[in-house]
């Protein structure tokens, strides 16, 4: 965590790198993410992998870029890229599981 805030309850995973980052509170940053200059909303619960802003054009969640180059990353955009068809992360993990046992 690098010239980065924290909000309360954020839990962030191993092999991660924040940098110039602000993480809102209630936020879960997955294993072996990096993000730079990037605000995470509020409970917004981020993949393991995810790179954002290392460059731009590596982003592997598309997000809103305001005009100085910061990524603001919701809970929506996630779940509209991570998952076909835009379903719920949640709901994705949940049929994986069922399928599994």
């Amino acid at each position: 965590v690098v010239h980065s805030v924290l909000g309360e309850g954020v839990r962030v995973g191993s092999g991660t790198l924040l940098q110039d980052t602000v993480v809102l509170p209630d936020a879960a940053i997955g294993d072996r993410t990096t993000l730079r200059n990037t605000i995470v909303a509020a409970g917004c619960q981020v993949p393991a992998g995810t790179r954002i802003g290392v460059p731009a054009t590596e982003d592997t969640i598309p997000c809103l870029v305001t005009p100085g180059g910061i990524r603001v990353l919701t809970q929506a955009d996630v779940d509209r890229h991570a998952r076909p068809g835009g379903a719920r992360l949640q709901d994705v993990e949940r049929l994986a599981l069922a399928s599994a046992g």
